[in-house]
């Protein structure tokens, strides 16, 4: 195993997938997780295609604290030690709504913060002795807040914890940045459901963007590993916001 590991969350699908696969083609041995098993193996269908590199599907729901820790000793087992970690679980909690009910809120928290910051603990001393990079995929809800409440706090509280990190990582020299995408596009996204389910928010959706188009998670996927390709110092603690213009 020549190349390097890079652990990506979430990457049965949509973006997650689309950074894994990004990843592979780059030559980086990919660690891919997922929840659902048939989602999983047809992603690691995906990855095996593309044949540059070795790679690991697991499948666990890595909300449940347990399952980290399986995740650690899935990747000892085989001799893995992470340079890239990718932290991509995310996304809305049913019920997160305004007057939001604290056991929504903490359960957002947990699947878009929490999670996160504890896999870079466990991780944290393979990304250091690699000089490695940490990427967090946040959102633009976290500027502009027009987004459901648990979520948006999730995401700005992800912002918080990346700013701070990266002075504490700097010293090791790890470096820690986060990309804060706005409407994706791709199979199964909000925007791609509103295009069957409300034609009028979507036009609505589409008439604001810059390009006249959303984003799609294979482009936004490509500029997410050239920018851990480049290993610049100069993106530590870097938010870096992947819109177009829009805001």
């Amino acid at each position: 195993m020549s190349s390097e590991w890079a652990l990506v969350t979430g990457s049965s699908h949509g973006l997650g997938l689309e950074i894994a696969l990004a990843l592979a083609r780059a030559g980086f041995s990919t660690v891919i997780t997922g929840r659902n098993p048939e989602s999983i193996a047809a992603a690691e269908v995906n990855i095996k295609d593309i044949g540059s590199s070795d790679h690991l599907a697991i499948c666990l729901d890595l909300v449940e604290e347990s399952s980290l820790f399986k995740l650690r000793a899935r990747l000892k087992e085989h001799g893995i030690s992470l340079s890239i970690i990718v932290n991509n679980l995310g996304g809305s909690v049913p019920g997160d709504r305004h007057n939001i009910p604290t056991d929504i809120l903490r359960a957002s928290l947990r699947l878009n913060l929490e999670v996160g910051v504890e896999i870079n603990n466990l991780f944290y001393e393979d990304i250091k002795a690699n000089q490695g990079v940490i990427v967090h995929i946040g959102s633009t809800a976290s500027l502009h807040y027009d987004a459901p409440p648990g979520y948006t706090i999730s995401k700005t509280a992800l912002n918080a914890y990346v700013k701070n990190a990266a002075r504490c990582f700097a010293r090791d020299g790890v470096c820690i940045f986060a990309i804060l995408p706005g409407i994706l596009d791709h199979e199964g996204s909000y925007i791609n459901k509103l295009l069957t389910s409300n034609q009028e928010r979507y036009q609505k959706a589409l008439s604001e963007s810059v390009f006249g188009r959303f984003t799609t998670s294979a482009e936004t996927a490509l500029f997410i590993v050239n920018a851990i390709k480049s290993r610049t110092i100069m993106l530590n603690g870097a938010l870096i916001q992947f819109d177009g213009g829009k805001e």
